[in-house]
């Protein structure tokens, strides 16, 4: 008797709704996240050093490990979905401060709760996928959801280059703008 092995197009297939919001709102998360790759660029136009640019940068990373671990304490305490939510809409609300921001010290902080603003949807986001798919079928959801945030990463800043040519402040504004409908669509279609 011959096993069939499901192919990755039905394992696709058999995973739930939720997850594929999940994937859309991943995708159009780091499709605008359009800042980050040109900061440095955004920064020293101002009349910043490079040097200066680079603290920002490293600033954004600093609040980026930080969400991680507070990302997954907020999952467990506050639920996986008000966390995605709260993420995206205080991550929308630092970006447009950071639009704003003039003197080095507020950019630097800003840059740095922008990056734990921002991305304290990750362990959410992995902890609900985790709970709405099968153990089975982790590894095939787990690879998807990876592609969706690299393919947003790959095609958002082709997008933010010709943002940038219309002005700096339309990046920032297009990366509030996709976090705020991430969290609109998590508030509304996440369990």
């Amino acid at each position: 008797m011959k096993i069939e092995t499901p192919t990755l197009r039905s394992s696709l297939r058999a995973l739930p709704r939720p997850v594929w919001i999940l994937f859309a709102g991943s995708f159009l998360n780091k499709f605008g996240a359009f800042v980050i790759p040109f900061l440095a660029i955004y920064l020293t136009r101002q009349g910043y050093t490079l040097a200066d640019a680079g603290f920002a940068i490293s600033a954004y990373g600093i609040g980026n490990l930080v969400a991680s671990l507070l990302g997954g304490y907020l999952a467990d305490t506050l639920g996986r979905r008000k966390t995605i939510v709260l993420s995206m809409l205080s991550g929308a609300v630092s970006m447009l401060l950071l639009s704003q921001a003039h003197r080095l010290p507020t950019i630097i902080l800003l840059a740095a709760l922008t990056g734990l603003t921002s991305e304290l949807y990750r362990p959410a986001a992995s902890a609900l996928l985790a709970d709405l798919v099968p153990a089975g079928q982790r590894v095939t959801a787990f690879s998807a959801y990876r592609m969706a945030f690299n393919a947003g990463w790959a095609f958002g800043p082709a997008t933010a280059g010709l943002l940038a040519e219309h002005g700096f402040f339309w990046l920032f504004l297009g990366d509030a703008a996709t976090s705020i409908l991430f969290g609109l669509v998590a508030w509304f279609a996440l369990p």
